[in-house]
């Protein structure tokens, strides 16, 4: 995250207000987290619905390409390396999967 980050999506150890105010206070970033099992109440708009269904389908792409497309992200050793390895392992996966 950055200072040009507006909402970020996150897991269950995000809930903490501890994290969210580190957060803002840094960065002026809201983060959005599912609630926690014990919380009954909670209101959501329906765009922060949809960042959360979305984000474990994000999660398994994300699982697949360092698993089994070996996308390492300590393996380039340059900005131009990065931009390489990850252009070549998503096209694999396109390629793949389409």
């Amino acid at each position: 995250m950055n200072d040009q980050t507006l909402v970020a999506v996150g897991d269950g150890g995000y809930t903490a207000q501890v994290m969210r105010r580190k957060m803002w206070r840094e960065h002026g970033c809201f983060i959005l987290s599912p609630p926690h099992p014990t919380q009954r109440k909670k209101m959501s708009v329906p765009w922060q619905i949809e960042l959360l269904h979305a984000r474990p389908k994000i999660e398994c792409v994300f699982d697949y390409l360092k698993e089994h497309l070996l996308l390492v992200t300590s393996f380039p050793r340059s900005v131009n390396g990065y931009a390489v390895h990850y252009i070549r392992t998503l096209l694999a996966y396109q390629l793949l999967k389409g």
